[in-house]
């Protein structure tokens, strides 16, 4: 792989914090958490059976994918 093409560690986080901003509530809930299997419309669990505060981060990845955000996971398999 050419220098160019590969992306750096902190181009990665910056990607990724920007697409975690853009992403409204109703977004995130509007796939089933890959980690802990909430189904749509419905807030992520803890693992003692409570409530998160935030989405799980595969969670964000999977909405970003469903509305056409670009990710550092779908920017790597592209090149």
């Amino acid at each position: 792989m050419c220098k160019s093409e590969q992306i750096s560690p902190a181009l990665w986080l910056k990607i990724e914090r920007m697409k975690m901003k853009d992403l409204s509530l109703k977004q995130k809930l509007s796939v089933q958490c890959p980690t802990c299997g909430s189904a749509p419309g419905q807030k992520c669990e803890l693992s003692a059976g409570g409530v998160r505060n935030s989405s799980h981060r595969d969670r964000k990845f999977a909405a970003a994918d469903a509305v056409g955000k670009p990710t550092p996971r779908s920017v790597a398999l592209s090149l």
